[in-house]
Protein backbone atom coordinates (compact mmCIF):
# COMPACT_ATOMS: atom_id res chain seq x y z
CA UNK A 1 0.00 0.00 0.00
CA UNK A 2 1.50 3.32 -1.09
CA UNK A 3 1.42 6.08 1.51
CA UNK A 4 2.83 9.59 1.88
CA UNK A 5 3.54 11.44 5.13
CA UNK A 6 4.20 15.17 5.13
CA UNK A 7 5.73 17.34 7.88
CA UNK A 8 6.62 21.03 7.99
CA UNK A 9 7.59 23.72 10.48
CA UNK A 10 10.58 21.79 11.77
CA UNK A 11 14.12 23.11 12.20
CA UNK A 12 14.82 25.20 10.24
CA UNK A 13 11.26 26.61 10.26
CA UNK A 14 10.99 26.59 6.46
CA UNK A 15 11.97 22.94 6.10
CA UNK A 16 9.52 20.33 4.77
CA UNK A 17 9.91 16.55 4.92
CA UNK A 18 7.99 14.00 2.85
CA UNK A 19 8.28 10.28 3.51
CA UNK A 20 6.98 7.87 0.86
CA UNK A 21 6.12 4.41 2.15
CA UNK A 22 6.53 1.89 -0.65
CA UNK A 23 4.85 -1.55 -0.60
CA UNK A 24 7.32 -4.36 0.10
CA UNK A 25 10.24 -1.91 -0.05
CA UNK A 26 12.17 0.53 2.10
CA UNK A 27 10.50 3.88 2.66
CA UNK A 28 12.25 6.92 1.20
CA UNK A 29 12.41 10.48 2.55
CA UNK A 30 12.73 13.85 0.79
CA UNK A 31 13.62 17.26 2.20
CA UNK A 32 13.06 20.80 0.92
CA UNK A 33 14.29 23.88 2.75
CA UNK A 34 14.12 27.09 0.68
CA UNK A 35 16.20 28.98 -0.19
CA UNK A 36 19.03 26.54 0.55
CA UNK A 37 17.37 23.55 -1.17
CA UNK A 38 14.43 24.86 -3.25
CA UNK A 39 13.77 21.43 -4.78
CA UNK A 40 13.03 18.08 -3.16
CA UNK A 41 16.21 16.15 -2.37
CA UNK A 42 16.25 12.51 -1.32
CA UNK A 43 17.82 11.33 1.89
CA UNK A 44 19.79 8.22 2.67
CA UNK A 45 16.84 5.81 2.63
CA UNK A 46 15.34 4.47 -0.56
CA UNK A 47 15.46 6.26 -3.89
CA UNK A 48 13.34 7.83 -6.60
CA UNK A 49 12.28 11.43 -7.22
CA UNK A 50 9.54 13.67 -5.83
CA UNK A 51 7.75 16.70 -7.25
CA UNK A 52 4.83 18.82 -6.08
CA UNK A 53 3.83 20.74 -2.99
CA UNK A 54 1.58 20.55 0.06
CA UNK A 55 -1.23 22.63 -1.48
CA UNK A 56 -1.28 20.85 -4.85
CA UNK A 57 -0.29 17.25 -4.09
CA UNK A 58 2.76 15.16 -4.96
CA UNK A 59 4.04 12.80 -7.63
CA UNK A 60 6.64 10.19 -6.75
CA UNK A 61 8.66 8.31 -9.37
CA UNK A 62 10.20 5.10 -8.08
CA UNK A 63 13.55 3.75 -9.23
CA UNK A 64 11.76 1.10 -11.35
CA UNK A 65 9.81 3.81 -13.21
CA UNK A 66 6.52 3.50 -11.34
CA UNK A 67 4.69 6.86 -11.10
CA UNK A 68 2.47 7.41 -8.04
CA UNK A 69 0.26 10.50 -7.71
CA UNK A 70 -0.90 11.58 -4.25
CA UNK A 71 -3.91 13.92 -3.94
CA UNK A 72 -4.29 16.32 -1.03
CA UNK A 73 -7.49 15.44 0.87
CA UNK A 74 -6.91 17.69 3.89
CA UNK A 75 -4.19 19.85 5.38
CA UNK A 76 -0.94 17.81 5.33
CA UNK A 77 -2.94 14.66 4.48
CA UNK A 78 -2.58 12.77 1.19
CA UNK A 79 -3.92 9.62 -0.46
CA UNK A 80 -2.95 7.71 -3.59
CA UNK A 81 -4.93 8.85 -6.64
CA UNK A 82 -3.15 7.03 -9.46
CA UNK A 83 -0.45 4.40 -9.95
CA UNK A 84 1.25 3.99 -13.32
CA UNK A 85 3.53 0.93 -13.42
CA UNK A 86 6.27 0.86 -16.07
CA UNK A 87 4.86 -0.47 -19.34
CA UNK A 88 1.40 -0.96 -17.84
CA UNK A 89 -1.91 0.92 -17.87
CA UNK A 90 -2.64 3.61 -15.32
CA UNK A 91 -4.45 2.38 -12.21
CA UNK A 92 -6.87 4.94 -10.81
CA UNK A 93 -7.69 4.80 -7.11
CA UNK A 94 -11.01 6.01 -5.70
CA UNK A 95 -12.55 5.82 -2.25
CA UNK A 96 -16.06 5.72 -0.86
CA UNK A 97 -16.42 5.17 2.87
CA UNK A 98 -14.37 2.15 3.84
CA UNK A 99 -14.05 0.86 0.24
CA UNK A 100 -11.09 1.54 -2.06
CA UNK A 101 -11.52 0.77 -5.76
CA UNK A 102 -8.63 0.19 -8.15
CA UNK A 103 -9.54 0.57 -11.84
CA UNK A 104 -7.49 -0.04 -14.99
CA UNK A 105 -8.23 -0.91 -18.61
CA UNK A 106 -11.95 -1.37 -18.00
CA UNK A 107 -11.52 -3.64 -14.99
CA UNK A 108 -11.82 -2.87 -11.31
CA UNK A 109 -11.06 -4.36 -7.91
CA UNK A 110 -12.86 -3.14 -4.79
CA UNK A 111 -11.29 -3.68 -1.36
CA UNK A 112 -13.48 -3.03 1.68
CA UNK A 113 -12.26 -2.87 5.26
CA UNK A 114 -14.09 -3.13 8.57
CA UNK A 115 -15.08 0.39 9.54
CA UNK A 116 -15.24 -0.21 13.29
CA UNK A 117 -14.91 -2.81 16.00
CA UNK A 118 -12.03 -5.06 16.97
CA UNK A 119 -10.94 -5.61 13.38
CA UNK A 120 -11.29 -2.03 12.15
CA UNK A 121 -9.00 -1.48 9.18
CA UNK A 122 -8.68 -5.18 8.33
CA UNK A 123 -9.83 -6.33 4.89
CA UNK A 124 -13.47 -7.42 5.03
CA UNK A 125 -14.03 -8.25 1.36
CA UNK A 126 -12.44 -8.09 -2.09
CA UNK A 127 -14.61 -7.95 -5.22
CA UNK A 128 -13.67 -8.06 -8.88
CA UNK A 129 -14.51 -9.86 -12.10
CA UNK A 130 -17.91 -10.85 -10.78
CA UNK A 131 -16.40 -12.62 -7.76
CA UNK A 132 -16.30 -11.67 -4.08
CA UNK A 133 -14.16 -12.99 -1.27
CA UNK A 134 -15.00 -12.25 2.38
CA UNK A 135 -12.78 -12.57 5.45
CA UNK A 136 -13.20 -12.99 9.20
CA UNK A 137 -10.60 -12.53 11.92
CA UNK A 138 -9.99 -13.36 15.55
CA UNK A 139 -9.74 -10.53 18.06
CA UNK A 140 -5.96 -10.91 17.74
CA UNK A 141 -6.18 -9.90 14.03
CA UNK A 142 -5.39 -13.44 12.89
CA UNK A 143 -7.27 -14.57 9.79
CA UNK A 144 -9.93 -17.17 10.64
CA UNK A 145 -11.85 -17.74 7.40
CA UNK A 146 -11.72 -16.77 3.74
CA UNK A 147 -14.90 -17.43 1.76
CA UNK A 148 -15.28 -17.15 -1.99
CA UNK A 149 -16.59 -18.81 -5.17
CA UNK A 150 -15.75 -22.46 -5.75
CA UNK A 151 -14.00 -22.37 -9.13
CA UNK A 152 -14.05 -26.17 -9.33
CA UNK A 153 -17.74 -25.89 -10.30
CA UNK A 154 -17.65 -23.46 -13.24
CA UNK A 155 -20.92 -21.82 -14.17
CA UNK A 156 -22.43 -22.24 -10.70
CA UNK A 157 -21.97 -18.92 -8.96
CA UNK A 158 -23.75 -20.08 -5.78
CA UNK A 159 -21.14 -22.71 -4.88
CA UNK A 160 -18.64 -21.47 -2.34
CA UNK A 161 -15.38 -22.59 -0.82
CA UNK A 162 -14.35 -21.75 2.73
CA UNK A 163 -10.76 -21.78 3.92
CA UNK A 164 -10.50 -22.09 7.72
CA UNK A 165 -7.39 -21.35 9.77
CA UNK A 166 -6.90 -22.63 13.33
CA UNK A 167 -4.25 -21.45 15.79
CA UNK A 168 -2.64 -22.88 18.90
CA UNK A 169 -0.62 -20.68 21.21
CA UNK A 170 -0.56 -17.97 18.57
CA UNK A 171 0.78 -20.31 15.87
CA UNK A 172 -1.16 -21.71 12.91
CA UNK A 173 -2.03 -25.33 13.69
CA UNK A 174 -4.53 -26.31 10.99
CA UNK A 175 -5.71 -25.30 7.50
CA UNK A 176 -8.98 -26.70 6.13
CA UNK A 177 -10.88 -26.34 2.87
CA UNK A 178 -14.66 -26.81 2.82
CA UNK A 179 -16.70 -27.05 -0.39
CA UNK A 180 -19.69 -29.04 -1.58
CA UNK A 181 -20.39 -30.33 1.93
CA UNK A 182 -16.90 -31.82 2.26
CA UNK A 183 -14.13 -30.55 4.53
CA UNK A 184 -10.52 -31.50 3.87
CA UNK A 185 -7.61 -30.83 6.20
CA UNK A 186 -4.70 -29.59 4.11
CA UNK A 187 -2.27 -29.00 6.96
CA UNK A 188 -2.12 -29.98 10.63
CA UNK A 189 0.79 -29.03 12.87
CA UNK A 190 1.90 -29.32 16.50
CA UNK A 191 4.66 -27.30 18.12
CA UNK A 192 7.34 -27.71 20.75
CA UNK A 193 8.96 -24.55 22.14
CA UNK A 194 7.59 -22.58 19.21
CA UNK A 195 8.95 -24.97 16.57
CA UNK A 196 7.06 -27.43 14.40
CA UNK A 197 7.15 -30.86 16.02
CA UNK A 198 4.87 -32.73 13.63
Amino acid sequence: DWRLHYRSGITPPSAEIVTVLRPLATSTAFVKSPPVTPDWTSGMRGSGTLSGSEPSGFTYVDEDGTHVAFDRIASQTFEVAEIVPPGGPAISVSRAGNTTTYSAAGRSLAVSTFASGTNAGQIASVSGGGQTWTYTYASTDRLLTATGPDLSTPGNTSDQVVWTYTYSGGLMSKVQRSAGGTTRTLGDWTYTSGRVAS
